[in-house]
């Protein structure tokens, strides 16, 4: 008994890797489109369909023409977010985010959530 209780004490402890797996597997959304005659249309820009569109812009707009849209309280892209796109968890990210970089990420954030 004695070798045994030694012998167990000098041994290293052997770490076991656990791995749950679960079948239950995050649906992406498809990417929604505006419908014809809905998109987006930028103050001297181009016009927008989606939020993938809208990412894409605001990696280039000027302060200017972000402001045309934001100013006064009102924010022209949460409400087409919300009004059009029909995705109200982004629209309000979009509300909160105050500069153009806080925007667009809070858009590529939510981009994970959709097939692209």
């Amino acid at each position: 008994m004695k070798n045994f209780i030694l012998n167990f004490m000098k041994s290293k402890p052997v770490a076991k890797k656990i791995v749950i797996k679960t079948s239950a597997k995050k649906e992406l959304l498809n990417l929604a489109q505006a419908p014809a005659h809905q998109e987006f249309w930028v103050n001297r820009g181009p016009m927008l369909r989606n939020l993938r569109e809208l990412a894409n812009f605001l990696e280039v707009v000027d302060v200017e023409r972000f402001n045309y849209h934001t100013k006064n309280g009102r924010n022209d892209f949460a409400n087409w977010v919300r009004d059009i796109l029909h995705d109200a968890d982004m629209a309000e990210a979009i509300k909160k985010a105050k500069t153009i970089s806080a925007t667009h990420t809070a858009i590529t954030k939510a981009l994970k959530r959709y097939k692209i």
